[in-house]
């Protein structure tokens, strides 16, 4: 399963990071690049074109992320796994003190090839559910 978060920078959009299987990926969004005017995410991120890859989470992010007991009170509140920090960064960091933040995207479906939706069953008991998310 694929998570994606908008970076911005001083509330404009600066970028995307995503989870990946390996790790992580942030890319700067093209516009922002070609703006002069525009800060980098982080001293250690200079604007590039290229992707930053990285199997642990990028600093600049992990510093924006509650630490002690306010960490455990969103994790509680907003039951997120402690360990999950890519999940407590989408969650919890779209609106910060500082110049970054961090804003969830919405999973996009993926098509299938065949152009029909894959044959699944609603287990009993979940009728009164808003929606079901199926992974292929």
């Amino acid at each position: 399963k694929s998570r994606s978060g908008l970076v911005s920078v001083n509330n404009r959009p600066a970028g995307t990071i995503s989870e990946t299987a390996d790790g992580y990926t942030f890319a700067y969004d093209a516009q922002y690049l070609a703006d002069q005017s525009t800060a980098p995410v982080s001293l250690t991120m200079p604007k590039r074109a290229e992707p930053y890859v990285s199997r642990h989470l990028f600093p600049a992010f992990c510093g924006i992320l509650a630490e002690g007991s306010l960490a455990e009170m969103q994790c509680r509140e907003l039951r997120i796994d402690e360990r999950d920090i890519f999940g407590r960064l989408l969650q919890t960091c779209h609106e910060t003190i500082g110049a970054l933040s961090v804003k969830s995207l919405p999973q996009v479906p993926v098509p299938c090839r065949s152009g029909n939706p894959p044959p699944f069953t609603i287990p009993a008991g979940t009728a009164d559910h808003h929606f079901i998310l199926v992974t292929l």
